[in-house]
């Protein structure tokens, strides 16, 4: 999704290139990703007043505000292709940053992304 904009009802499909994985002695890798989506303006409620948060917790709150997924896997291959798809709909709407973290687990190193996302209703 070029536009990073997802409907809360709609699966969030996810695709990424993962480049210069180490091979151990049998050819294969080892990696972990950790992706997490927090909310941004998450200390909007501290400014809201009593009644906004009280009505909030009436109408059922406004869904979550951060999801992590974290999972490992082995490849056959310096270079892994990985899709996966979210499920977001517990997630309230709003900005979301999106951090991909991998570890190279047999070179011991880490790099990590980050970019933007809406969630809309």
């Amino acid at each position: 999704n070029p536009a990073r904009r997802y409907r809360r009802d709609q699966p969030c499909w996810l695709y990424f290139e993962i480049y210069n994985l180490v091979l151990d002695p049998s050819g294969h890798s080892h990696y972990r990703t950790t992706l997490t989506l927090t909310r941004l303006g998450r200390d909007r409620l501290k400014r809201q007043g009593l009644f906004s948060r009280l009505a909030g917790l009436i109408r059922g709150g406004e869904g979550r505000s951060e999801l992590s997924l974290v999972s490992e896997a082995h490849g056959s291959s310096p270079t892994e292709y990985v899709s996966l798809q979210l499920d977001i709909h517990q997630l309230a709407p709003g900005e979301y940053d999106l951090t991909l973290l991998v570890d190279d687990l047999e070179a011991g190193e880490t790099a990590s992304r980050e970019t933007k996302l809406w969630i809309a209703e």
